[in-house]
């Protein structure tokens, strides 16, 4: 049987070695997790409605925040807001074609 102090030494030997592969596997993991996040985020900006807007293009809503996606959701004389990349403005809507 081993003394207890050699014992005692190779017991805090592993514990060290297991600190370090713990330390180790969570720096690999928490960077792997940090660039699936940064992808993620990557992703999500490049389908906003802000990164939209800013290409140029506007959102459009009637007086009850109803998003206007087709000509025959306007009726003449409406107001509407539009939308846009640094802000928003008022319309009124004329007849449609």
């Amino acid at each position: 049987m081993s003394h207890p102090r050699h014992l005692n030494r190779e017991r805090a030997q592993q514990l060290s070695a297991l600190q370090s592969r713990l330390l180790h596997a969570a720096t690999v993991r928490m960077t792997a997790f940090s660039s699936s996040l940064a992808l993620l985020q990557a992703r999500l900006e490049a389908h906003s409605p802000e990164q939209t807007l800013s290409r140029g293009y506007a959102l459009v809503e009637n007086e009850e925040r109803q998003l206007i996606r087709k000509t025959d959701q306007v009726h003449a004389g409406e107001k509407l807001k539009v939308r846009v990349f640094n802000g928003h403005f008022f319309v009124t809507a004329d007849k449609h074609q």
